[in-house]
């Protein structure tokens, strides 16, 4: 699964959108994440107690192509938030993948 998700104002949004994309899968089935960065570098916060800020999360920049996260479980991927790190709105395009047997 895949898509994007762009901030439009200077506070934390969910990465998944407002609807989670991740709602299709079991809460406690592992997802590894690949997210990419474009438009301006941005924020990525894992914990939904203190959410990304411009200067709170891992960087996730422009300049590079794809980071991956360490697998999760989807109720902890659920639960990530992105920020932009300047000025500039920033999109966050992400990759989801999950094993069906």
């Amino acid at each position: 699964m895949a898509g994007s998700t762009a901030t439009a104002a200077a506070g934390a949004h969910n990465l998944f959108g407002a609807y989670s994309g991740l709602s299709l899968l079991n809460n406690d089935e592992v997802v590894f994440l690949q997210i990419a960065a474009t438009g301006a570098d941005m924020r990525v916060a894992g914990d939904p107690d203190v959410p990304a800020t411009n200067n709170v999360g891992i960087r996730i920049t422009i300049a590079a192509s794809n980071y991956d996260l360490p697998p999760m479980r989807v109720g902890d991927a659920s639960q990530l938030t992105f920020a932009r790190e300047a000025g500039t709105n920033a999109t966050a395009n992400y990759t989801v993948w999950f094993r069906r047997p």
